[in-house]
């Protein structure tokens, strides 16, 4: 499946909020290594204020939201031809260009307006937005039943380091002999972030999956043998282990491994969202799946003219070398059915890190293009990793057990299992994926913590002073209050003008400036005139001597427009020659007073 299409066909346009102002998440470095802390978890669900910044100038829309700890559950419409699964049309799926996750309102006095929220029901399941529109899904999101051709769905948290295990059900499938529901097919394994749900898992490198019918493995689209077919009925147990988690180097800035947020919020069907780039497909990675597809030509003793090509995998010019795909040493993926171990299908993975950028991007070339490139984030978004990946075709159906309970518990020591070796573990060395998810939203809502300290220091170095909320709004009440009551005054003195003897003024601005002699002033500092005072009036008032503070004050302020002007300005000894020759003495000062 050529990607650049399957962007083009994916990509679609999403309104942005008005009154979600831009987060100010947009750089975020990490200082190191996020830890595994849930109590913060807890705190958080509870209603709890989290640890943070006491004053804040918060707009006021966002100081009076709540602040939810659970996104709401998603409008459930049925599936059609009597599915008992449901369709979510209100809820954002990730596409080709761009995901999503919850957001929600921080707690009043943070700098950060938004913050990462649970999305409910608050456990390990199947993604709401992380799967493909023609998957459909149970209530609990717990089971899912495709449609069509091969989509794919993942959980909802990634494996990052350590020894994972969960159990999938398979409720239905063909059987191998195609004696029942002929067509409908399952594959099973890991996929990173890269990997696409329009397809089956294995289809490129950023995923590996096992086959229902062959029992083959998969990945690249590559087929091997592997193990025993599973079908209806049947219980596939999925392990995987990856080494600890690289830290980034502190003094490489491009390291891949810096933890970096790229994220706006938006808003849709009345729930806040996080919008990002999804992480593109390297060149790298497609000259790989292209190697195998090549078609050698037939030999008919004709001479061709052939014209020099770069190899596959490589770029020249400004698009540099080669990048090495780094992968993780010792890590594997193994699958049991109905508890009987099929071995080791996958070693050595591929790295869920980005790879380095060596070059520039080339500039974009429209406005979706720049709008890609500037958020396009070359580094680790603390949601990288392997997330578990089912994949259907047609009505196939599959249900998951993250655990505890499993129905085919395996060894203690899977890793003993795999080697053919004797264990000498006294405790079970594996963690059911159940136990993965407070950790996962632990490490989401520190990278939150760290956003919100990165911005009170941003306000330090900058010397500016937060505004406490309750000032703000004390602050606007009475900034609208002298709004109303300029307003009120205005509309008196305008009546009371218009009843005067004065005559009127004739003419546009610039011939009455030029009869009077008078420049208009154009600033409105003090000592000089405000610019929207009209400057023939001003003559006439002082040629008359007339007090101008009880005759026409509302001229001055600006009052006749509306609008409110400085409560007095000062004429110094620099007033024009028509002003001096009248009125004396010459540095008078004039005062007028609301």
């Amino acid at each position: 499946m050529d990607s650049g299409s399957e962007k083009l066909a994916d990509s679609k346009k999403r309104k942005r909020d008005p009154s979600a102002a831009p987060s100010t998440t947009t750089d975020v470095p990490s200082p190191g290594p996020i830890g595994g802390d849930q109590s913060g978890v807890a705190a958080f669900r509870s209603g709890q204020a989290l640890e943070g910044l006491s004053e804040s100038a918060i707009p006021l829309d966002f100081a009076a939201l709540p602040t939810a700890r659970i996104s709401k559950l998603p409008t459930f419409v049925p599936a059609p031809n009597g599915s008992r699964f449901f369709l979510t049309p209100d809820v954002p799926v990730n596409r080709s260009l761009f995901r999503y996750t919850p957001a929600g309102a921080s707690e009043p006095g943070k700098l950060v307006l938004h913050r990462s929220i649970e999305n409910a029901p608050a456990t390990i399941r199947v993604s709401w937005e992380d799967r493909s529109p023609h998957i459909r899904i149970s209530q609990d999101a717990l089971a899912v039943e495709g449609f069509g051709g091969f989509r794919s769905a993942r959980l909802n948290v990634p494996v990052r380091e350590g020894k994972w295990y969960v159990e999938f059900h398979i409720e239905r499938s063909e059987s191998p002999d195609g004696q029942s529901n002929l067509g409908k097919n399952v594959r099973l394994g890991w996929g990173r972030r890269e990997a696409s749900l329009n397809g089956p898992v294995g289809l490129d490198g950023y995923s590996y999956g096992m086959r229902d019918l062959t029992g083959e493995a998969v990945t690249l689209s590559r087929l091997k043998p592997y193990g025993r077919p599973f079908k209806q009925g049947d219980v596939v147990g999925l392990y995987i282990y990856l080494p600890p988690k690289r830290q980034p180097d502190p003094d490489d800035p491009y390291d891949p491994a810096h933890l970096v947020r790229k994220r706006i919020p938006i808003g849709l069907k009345l729930q806040p969202y996080f919008e990002m780039a999804e992480y593109p497909v390297s060149k790298e990675m497609k000259a790989l799946l292209e190697e195998e597809e090549k078609v050698v030509p037939q030999n008919t003793g004709k001479k061709r003219k052939v014209e020099a090509r770069p190899a596959k995998g490589t770029r020249t010019g400004d698009q540099g070398i080669t990048r090495e795909l780094p992968i993780l040493h010792g890590s594997r993926i193994a699958y049991f059915v109905n508890g009987e171990c099929q071995g080791i299908a996958f070693n050595d993975l591929y790295d869920y890190h980005q790879l380095r950028e060596i070059s520039k991007r080339k500039a974009a070339k429209d406005r979706q293009a720049l709008n890609l490139k500037e958020r396009h984030n070359p580094f680790d978004d603390g949601t990288l990793g392997y997330y578990p990946m089912v994949s259907l075709y047609r009505e196939a159906i599959v249900r998951v057990n993250a655990g505890p309970n499993f129905t085919f518990p395996p060894p203690t020591d899977i890793d003993a299992l795999l080697e053919n070796r004797e264990s000498s573990a006294e405790r079970q060395t594996w963690r059911p994926l159940c136990e993965r998810y407070d950790e996962f939203v632990a490490e989401m809502f520190a990278l939150d913590d760290m956003e919100e300290e990165l911005a009170q220091k941003a306000v330090v170095n900058a010397g500016l002073q937060p505004v406490p909320v309750e000032d703000e709004k004390g602050n606007q009440k009475e900034r609208k209050k002298k709004r109303d009551d300029t307003k009120k005054k205005g509309k008196k003195d305008t009546g009371a003008t218009s009843r005067t003897d004065t005559p009127p003024v004739r003419g546009n601005s610039a011939s009455i400036r030029a009869q009077s002699g008078t420049p208009q002033p154009t600033s409105s500092h003090q000592g000089s005139v405000p610019a929207s005072t009209p400057a023939p009036q001003l003559l006439d008032l002082m040629d008359q001597g007339t007090n101008a503070e009880s005759r026409d004050a509302s001229v001055f302020n600006g009052e006749e427009s509306g609008r409110s002007s400085p409560a007095m300005f000062k004429t110094e000894e620099r007033e024009p020659s028509s002003l001096r020759s009248s009125v004396q003495p010459s540095n008078m000062k004039m005062e007028i007073d609301e």
